[in-house]
């Protein structure tokens, strides 16, 4: 990213507030204490217009999470231009700041743009699609949680008929930090249809992690997980990166069941890759959840350690390999195949080319009569390519939780089979 004086600027975390830094050879501008960070998922470059004085920067606001640009000039001034909505994929001409981006929220669909850098204002052009125009867009409000010194962002989805106390039943939805000011975002939906949910009824939570920069032993702890070097205990790695988010997670249940908004006894959660390193987490380190869908994600599993291809996550995380006598007390900790027996939900796995660790957890929970079932998209990618296998899996999504949540089946005679399997499970179950 360069900045206003052409030099390279980048943001730093700092006594509780983001700051914008320029250095220059050997010397460093700071701007001032910002509410967001430079960059975001969808640019890693920014536009110097040398002749203005000025550059524009991608960057992204974490409380609430969305995407914006900003405007910096030579003498310090910092001015962002979107207020209540997302800007992204933004493309400006190289010889002035005149340039397009994507303008969206969470239930405003994407149109495009013209921006000018100059005068700093934007005009819509056209939207991306005319169609949603015709739909009413279902009630989306962004949140912010705090536990502590813990702070987590996202957003709720209310049913399309939502009337307040009527306690309805819930899914949580986990991706990393996807959950932001975008409409129907596939980085975090995956193949869980987080619109059909709130049409089908249910109060849809998507929550982010807590982020990394902060508090500082976070980001210590993030950097000792990647690369093995740093001299914090296993237990508090553990700790940083996965079991505090479950805290966030209990004081969103909590707040939304206090409010009459959510049944408590009738929650689920689901997520794919990193999300489900914390939905697997999740349902074996509390009882917050009835059902869960984990997809294509195996970290945590004795299997992976062997052939997953980096021992350095394990290593840092538990101590050493699984079967190894100083490590095996962290092993039981936190690996989910080991606590199979503490599982609250049922638990549906959707794997991408049947990943062997994914089979660990499956195992134990069929070991420990908890409902579990194992489906395999073999040839597909991390994120489904195929459409077909796309609406499979979001199929199984809506049957999976309307039955272990809301006590309902599809009609359709071609599922009888499915079912039956499910009513033995649940006849098993003695949670």
């Amino acid at each position: 990213m360069v900045g206003a004086s052409g030099g390279v600027l980048r943001s730093q975390w700092s006594g509780g507030h983001w700051r914008l830094l320029e250095t220059i050879g050997k010397s460093t501008q700071i701007y001032a204490s910002v509410d967001f960070s430079v960059g975001g998922y969808w640019s890693r470059r920014s536009w110097y217009y040398p002749n203005s004085g000025i550059s524009l920067v991608p960057v992204r606001h974490e409380f609430p999470a969305r995407s914006d640009l900003i405007k910096l000039g030579r003498r310090g001034a910092v001015s962002a231009l979107a207020r209540d909505k997302s800007l992204t994929h933004c493309a400006f001409a190289a010889e002035r700041p005149i340039g397009f981006c994507l303008q969206e929220g969470l239930s405003d669909p994407p149109e495009v743009v013209a921006v000018d850098g100059e005068a700093w204002r934007i005009h819509a052009i056209s939207p991306l699609d005319a169609r949603y125009s015709s739909i009413r867009p279902l009630v989306s409000q962004q949140m912010v949680w705090r536990v502590n010194d813990l702070t987590s962002s996202g957003f709720v989805v209310f049913p399309r008929d939502f009337v307040a106390g009527g306690r309805y039943p819930a899914i949580l939805v986990t991706h990393g930090y996807d959950a932001d000011d975008s409409f129907a975002y596939w980085g975090l939906q995956w193949s869980y249809p987080v619109q059909l949910w709130a049409e089908r009824g249910y109060v849809v939570i998507c929550v982010n992690d807590v982020p990394v920069s902060y508090p500082p032993e976070r980001f210590a702890a993030t950097m000792q997980w990647n690369t093995g070097i740093g001299t914090m205990p296993a237990e508090q790695v553990m700790q940083t990166g996965w079991l505090d988010h479950l805290k966030i997670y209990r004081k969103v249940i909590e707040d939304l069941a206090g409010a009459g908004t959510i049944d408590r006894s009738r929650v689920g959660i689901v997520g794919y890759s990193r999300g489900s390193q914390m939905v697997n987490v999740a349902v074996s380190q509390t009882d917050l959840f009835r059902a869960a869908s984990s997809g294509d994600g195996s970290f945590f599993s004795p299997t992976s350690y062997w052939t997953g291809g980096n021992r350095v996550f394990y290593s840092t995380l538990f101590g050493g390999a699984p079967g190894n006598a100083a490590a095996e007390d962290n092993w039981r900790k936190l690996s989910p195949a080991y606590r199979a027996d503490a599982v609250s939900a049922a638990v549906l796995f959707q794997s991408a080319g049947n990943k062997a660790g994914m089979q660990d957890f499956f195992g134990a929970l069929q070991e420990a009569g908890v409902p579990a079932e194992f489906i395999d998209f073999r040839n597909e990618t991390h994120l489904f390519h195929y459409p077909r296998n796309r609406a499979i899996a979001m199929e199984q999504n809506l049957d999976w939780f309307d039955f272990w949540l809301k006590g309902e089946r599809d009609p359709s005679s071609a599922k009888d089979e499915q079912y039956a399997r499910w009513q033995v499970m649940r006849a098993r179950w003695k949670p």
